[in-house]
């Protein structure tokens, strides 16, 4: 079985060819020779064959009532003769009809078979609806005129739009209406975002993500698959579902996250169930804090060993409180060959203090460090003597 075709816009152009001609002129139209005249053949209209059903009646087995038939469906398709319309004329429709009527019995079938051939065609162009939606050309056809394309008159009588326009017209209306709602969620999610944890918007985004990324795939699919079938190519049978809709495939081959492993996993992200990429993230934080708690055990060892000094040579903690130095301010000044600190690292503490230490709760809009409030004892300390008035 042969790999289904990857195709680009250029090579689906003449895959749209009949689909233009229905959008733009509202019909499927060829010219063939009568004698010296020039007659205009066109597809027809769900509204002609309303009308053709009404002015022949049920078909018999006989050879009149068979006549009667093809020379009205003949007569319905002439829209020009001799470079003369004839759609605007209300009385012409008879006229035709007893003109088809009288030719002779092959040259009325000729006529029919081109006329069969072009509604064959244009039933054919509604395959093509879906994967022409998906087109730039087509949007853009959609952003200038909208519904505003050509509706025809046939005999006096309003045709309205064929079927490939109804299709076309329908498409365009839900990719609007989906365009809109994708727009409205993507507001929603920036106002949640100051409201929700970063887990669960992480999961949200992927979701929308993987949807996006599936809806691309899917609708490169479907306008391969179209390709394939215009031009004869096999399709594989892996490429549908079982209603014979186009089935896109993930990344590298692989299979479409579903809606239902979404949901799972915001399940386990709402129930706390941690996942490989939690875990190797809480080592981290361990491998974090126990290096921070190393440090701290360090330095407390040296200010141990300073107060011991200081003891030893009759100083005491009375004698340190009035110059208010702190386990830090010991250790620069005690400490011999200690290296001027680096900002940087006042960065990484920073961060550790925020990120880490605090283990900031789900939900919250940021991990902010909440400042203890100093006692009434280190506020007098802090006061500074001054003259008084």
């Amino acid at each position: 079985m042969s790999a289904l075709p990857q195709t680009e816009p250029e090579n689906r152009a003449g895959m749209y060819k009949d689909l233009r001609e229905l959008l733009h002129f509202g019909h499927l139209s060829e010219t063939v020779e009568v004698g010296d005249t020039v007659v205009s053949l066109r597809s027809l209209y769900p509204k002609d064959l309303y009308l053709l059903r009404h002015r022949v009646g049920p078909r018999m087995a006989h050879r009149t009532s068979s006549d009667r038939w093809m020379s009205w469906f003949a007569a319905s398709a002439i829209w020009m003769m001799d470079g003369q319309v004839l759609l605007e004329d209300p009385q012409i429709a008879t006229r035709l009809f007893n003109l088809m009527y009288e030719v002779p019995e092959l040259l009325r079938q000729n006529i029919a078979h081109v006329v069969s051939s072009l509604q064959a065609r244009a039933n054919k162009a509604l395959d093509f609806v879906e994967p022409f939606v998906y087109e730039s050309e087509s949007r853009s056809l959609w952003r200038s005129f909208g519904a505003r394309i050509q509706e025809v008159s046939g005999f006096g009588n309003r045709l309205g739009y064929n079927l490939a326009q109804k299709l076309w017209v329908a498409h365009n209306n839900l990719e609007d209406y989906r365009e809109e709602l994708d727009a409205q969620w993507r507001h929603t999610k920036f106002i949640a975002s100051a409201m929700t944890s970063s887990k669960a918007m992480s999961s949200i985004n992927k979701a929308d993500e993987e949807a996006q990324d599936n809806e691309i795939r899917r609708r490169q699919l479907v306008r391969d698959v179209a390709f394939a079938e215009w031009r004869g190519l096999e399709v594989p049978k892996e490429a549908y579902d079982s209603q014979g809709r186009a089935l896109p495939q993930g990344k590298n081959g692989a299979p479409p996250r579903t809606e239902e492993v979404l949901f799972e996993e915001m399940r386990r992200v709402q129930l706390g169930i941690k996942d490989d990429h939690d875990r190797i993230i809480d080592a981290y934080k361990a491998q974090v804090q126990a290096r921070i708690e190393k440090q701290r055990q360090d330095r407390q060892r040296k200010l141990d060993q300073l107060r011991a000094q200081m003891e030893s040579s009759g100083a005491t903690d009375d004698a340190l409180r009035p110059l208010q130095l702190t386990s830090e301010t010991l250790a620069t000044q005690f400490t011999r060959n200690r290296k001027r600190r680096d900002p940087a690292e006042t960065k990484q503490r920073a961060a550790f203090l925020k990120f880490i230490s605090n283990d900031p709760i789900a939900g919250q809009l940021k991990g902010d460090i909440p400042i203890p409030l100093a006692s009434l004892g280190d506020r007098l300390e802090e006061r500074k003597p001054g003259v008084g008035a």
